[in-house]
């Protein structure tokens, strides 16, 4: 994985010296800007969720420490404001979501909530989107949100207080 600055001048667009994260090729990976030159960037890598804090000095990225969300796969991310963003991701029964946040560079997971009980664990059709600051909406087709057996609903609406998330 190489993360690179784009510099946009005009109509002219340049891409400057990709610097590596790390030497792997995962099947699942995104990134979400948090602040001005600053951006979060999570991948699959063996069975776990790998997070880093991206950031930009000048057209250079540069990378802080490591964190880990175990046991856990297909991070999905949706911005919240500087230095704070919501992420959902498979995990052990179905779909969590937690708050990640940013001091520095380096990067704090906190603990998932339970958000949905797929057991096809499909994410072609789950989607988190931003509301309003610290307000987000979590979708999926499968319509298990929220209840494991009756009463199956196919959204559900995050909320963030400080950094606890609640459905």
């Amino acid at each position: 994985i190489n993360t690179a600055v784009v510099t946009i001048s005009g109509t002219g667009i340049a891409l400057n010296t990709p610097v590596q994260v790390i030497n792997v090729a995962p099947s699942y990976k995104q990134l979400v800007k948090v602040g001005t030159d600053k951006a979060i960037l999570a991948f699959e890598n063996g069975s776990n969720i790998n997070l880093y804090c991206v950031s930009v000095s000048g057209t250079v990225p540069s990378y802080g420490s490591l964190a880990t969300i175990a046991s856990a796969s297909k991070p999905m991310f949706a911005p919240n404001s500087t230095d704070k963003c919501q992420i959902a991701y498979i995990g052990s029964s179905g779909w969590y979501s937690a708050v990640v946040t940013t001091s520095g560079s380096t990067i704090t997971v906190q603990a998932g909530v339970q958000i949905n009980y797929d057991t096809n664990y499909s994410y072609r059709y789950i989607m988190m989107f931003q509301i309003t600051t610290d307000t987000f909406m979590f979708w999926t087709h499968w319509g298990t949100v929220q209840y494991q057996s009756r009463n199956r609903y196919r959204a559900g609406l995050i909320t963030v207080s400080g950094t606890n998330t609640t459905l």
